[in-house]
């Protein structure tokens, strides 16, 4: 039978995620603003789990409208849930988008002693204008903490966000790829772990169900093919890309120096790859670092693609790049530009 379930993103990367999911095998997709809706059955739940571009995956039981609250408890109340729950697992419920005068009810309806907030099984409460739904988390977590970094502000740039920049700049899976400002490494350690089965390396929610789907594919232990190197001057952005892509298991597949990428060897670089670059947003520094990036690209680099993520209020840094991504990032608008420059 099948069910429908809505994969939360980032506003501006729902179009990728909708291709993603496409590649992926889906093909009963509804884009909405902030989440794409995907209509598939029970087991292919670990499948949608191995997207890397979706916050998380959400099933929703029932939807009803906001003058009829009574039919809407009464619908919550006859789900099934042994499916979802054992006897005894805790509950919670958060109400989003508006206010719900029937939770006591609800809560009632399907355990009195659920709480509000997170912790166990967690029910959302979605409220939009004429509409709400009763969604049911089977992530567990925020499906970007793959589990590798080692504190939540250790990277500038969340791992949904390097892959997105990635998928944006069509890199595809053993394309060589260079990070000369790499950081705590976000982008190459995603580049490494894109053939990889899984988005995370923790369990998910819904591997705990009484209904729980045979898990597809575990991570995959095969060296991922293709040339990534990264670099950054900075001993603590080195250290702390080196730990991350320890913890994520793709240490051996990345060539990573301690350098500034004006003092690297590029002579025995593949003849086409891309270069992803992150510089700092800094107003004073970032200029400075763009500039000495573009003018890299010259005998080894000849050949490859450029793909550089920028405030949008800094403008087009060359003019053979071009506009292939914007989102907001760290509360400001930013735009992917790529191309040969």
């Amino acid at each position: 039978m099948s069910e429908i379930y809505r994969l939360t993103c980032a506003h501006g990367l729902e179009s990728l995620l909708v291709e993603e999911l496409q590649e992926l095998g889906f093909e009963r997709l509804d884009l909405r603003a902030g989440s794409v809706l995907a209509e598939t059955t029970l087991d292919q739940l670990p499948v949608l789990h191995r997207s890397r571009l979706a916050s998380r995956v959400w099933r929703i039981l029932t939807e009803g409208w906001p003058s009829d609250e009574v039919s809407f408890v009464e619908a919550a109340r006859s789900i099934d849930w042994k499916l979802y729950r054992w006897i005894g697992d805790p509950l919670s419920i958060v109400v989003v988008g508006g206010a719900f005068e029937g939770l006591d009810s609800l809560r009632n309806a399907i355990d009195p002693t659920a709480v509000e907030g997170e912790g166990g099984t967690l029910l959302k409460v979605r409220c939009a204008e004429n509409w709400m739904g009763l969604e049911l988390d089977c992530s567990g977590a925020d499906m970007h903490q793959r589990g590798y970094r080692l504190d939540a502000q250790s990277a500038p740039l969340d791992e949904n966000y390097a892959v997105a920049c990635l998928r944006a700049a069509q890199w595809s899976c053993g394309e060589p790829l260079y990070d000369p400002c790499c950081g705590p490494g976000a982008c190459v350690i995603e580049a490494a772990l894109m053939q990889r089965a899984t988005s995370r390396l923790q369990p998910w929610r819904f591997a705990s169900w009484p209904s729980a789907p045979i898990p597809v594919n575990a991570v995959q232990d095969d060296p991922v093919a293709g040339f990534l190197l990264a670099s950054d001057q900075a001993f603590v952005a080195y250290n702390s890309c080196r730990d991350h892509a320890q913890r994520a298991g793709v240490l051996d597949e990345i060539r990573l120096h301690r350098k500034a990428f004006e003092d690297m060897d590029l002579s025995a670089l593949p003849d086409t790859g891309l270069v992803a670059a992150h510089p700092p947003y800094d107003e004073g520094i970032r200029g400075d670092v763009v500039r000495r990036l573009l003018s890299r690209f010259h005998g080894a680099l000849a050949g490859w693609r450029m793909a550089l993520l920028l405030p949008a209020d800094y403008g087009c840094p060359h003019g053979n790049l071009s506009a292939a991504l914007e989102f907001m990032h760290a509360g400001r608008s930013v735009i992917l530009w790529v191309g040969r420059p």
